[in-house]
């Protein structure tokens, strides 16, 4: 059975009946198996009949769960971000636009947001996140830098 088949691959696909699905499971920007994407082993870095697969849809949901639920239902995207720490430079309480957390290049380097909750790393040759991202995303990450 096809992914597709069950949920709408885009909000204007999406019925009445099937709207639930469209928001929990489906996301409009990167396919409901990141098969748009060009995150490493998901979307175009991989071969295309491997794109599509319930395999992938569920790394996907695991990486990116309810995309379209925080981004375009909820509108969970924020203008401002309360931080209660970061690092470097060492800062306390601060609000600032949302940053891409991957826009830090210094290592190491922490950051914990309070709205949206947020929370990301770089240190010893890893790296990751867990929280809303600043696309509104919700999203979690553990790797090698």
């Amino acid at each position: 059975m096809n992914i597709y088949s069950l949920i709408p691959a885009s909000r204007a696909d999406a019925r009445w009946y099937s709207w639930l699905a469209w928001a929990l499971f489906g996301n409009d920007e990167d396919g409901a198996c990141g098969e748009r994407s060009g995150v490493p082993t998901y979307g175009t870095t991989i071969p295309e009949a491997d794109r599509v697969t319930w395999r992938q849809f569920a790394r996907w949901q695991a990486r990116n769960p309810a995309a379209n639920l925080f981004v375009h239902a909820l509108a969970w995207v924020r203008p401002e971000q309360l931080v209660l720490y970061e690092a470097p430079p060492a800062r306390w309480w601060v609000s600032h636009p949302p940053i891409n957390w991957a826009a830090f290049t210094p290592n190491p380097q922490i950051v914990v947001a309070v709205l949206p909750p947020f929370i990301s790393w770089r240190v010893a040759g890893w790296e990751g996140y867990l929280g809303w991202r600043c696309g509104g995303e919700l999203g979690a990450c553990f790797r090698r830098a």
